[in-house]
């Protein structure tokens, strides 16, 4: 278990499932969107987002997600920082080669910024956009963006969308474990069988910090105490080690000062998945 990164988890319904497109809009009439539940469409969930996208004479967004409710991007912002960190994965593909321009996953606040292109494939792969915001962060938005010429329409699959606010990178001591969990019940026959019933099982880590700053310790405290939703890669090379999770510690989980420095704390965080591992949300 390497570094890991930590960050509040922006919106609702961005594993595409159910039978609207909401709150996802379409941002140009010269693009359509549609829910598929093709196989080659989806990265871990049953349906995907599906949109075909028309050339115009500059940058097109296709759709887009404004994160701008209570309960999202304002809710979650750390009130005693003025400037927040922005990081958006999408998994996506092209579904065909596009010749009149190309999509980026996209961050839109006073910078925009997108990710690498996205490639034609036979099944979706992460891309990454990353940025900052000023507080506060009621007008954050992602998407796909279309940088389209002259030329036939281009079409793209993208599913599980994960947007964290204030990632922090966490450096677990060598003592960290990972303790998923099985939901089961047991009991033994009277001729000495042992019968299990499994009902599922979550993800779950115990991880000890150790010299973390006060701004970061501050950030997962105010997580901790509003009992946010968090994304968390185990390994920030690897895409399939993605999960969202809360902190489940009962008390405070970082609170401890480090000698001989005045602003370093140390501390064991407890993270449990919100469900069996999978990125449907």
């Amino acid at each position: 278990m390497g570094d890991m990164i930590l960050g509040a988890l922006l919106g609702a319904n961005q594993s595409f499932e159910g039978s609207t497109l909401a709150p996802w809009v379409k941002a140009s009439e010269q693009a359509s969107a549609y829910l598929v539940g093709s196989g080659a469409a989806v990265h871990s969930s049953t349906t995907a987002l599906y949109i075909v996208a028309g050339s115009t004479a500059g940058p097109l967004a296709a759709v887009s997600y404004a994160h701008g409710t209570p309960f999202d991007a304002g809710r979650a912002a750390f009130p005693e920082t003025t400037t927040h960190g922005l990081r958006s994965w999408a998994w996506a593909r092209a579904t065909d080669a596009p010749s009149s321009g190309q999509a980026y996953w996209r961050i839109a606040t006073e910078m925009e910024a997108l990710s690498s292109p996205i490639a034609a494939g036979p099944v979706p792969t992460r891309y990454e956009a990353f940025t900052w915001a000023a507080s506060p962060a009621g007008f954050l938005e992602t998407g796909l963006r279309r940088m389209a010429g002259a030329g036939a329409m281009v079409s793209f699959t993208v599913d599980d969308v994960l947007t964290q606010l204030d990632p922090v990178t966490l450096h677990p001591e060598w003592t960290a474990e990972e303790q998923s969990a099985l939901l089961q019940a047991q009991h033994r026959t009277q001729s000495g069988q042992l019968q299990s019933v499994l009902w599922g099982r979550y993800f779950a880590w115990n991880l000890p910090l150790h010299a973390i700053s006060g701004i970061e310790a501050g950030i997962i405290l105010w997580w901790w105490e509003l009992s946010l939703p968090l994304a968390v890669t185990l390994d920030s090379s690897d895409s399939a080690t993605v999960f969202t999770c809360r902190i489940a510690n009962s008390r405070q989980p970082i609170g401890k000062r480090v000698r001989p420095y005045a602003d370093r704390w140390s501390g064991t965080l407890v993270l449990e998945s919100l469900d069996g591992g999978s990125l449907v949300f």
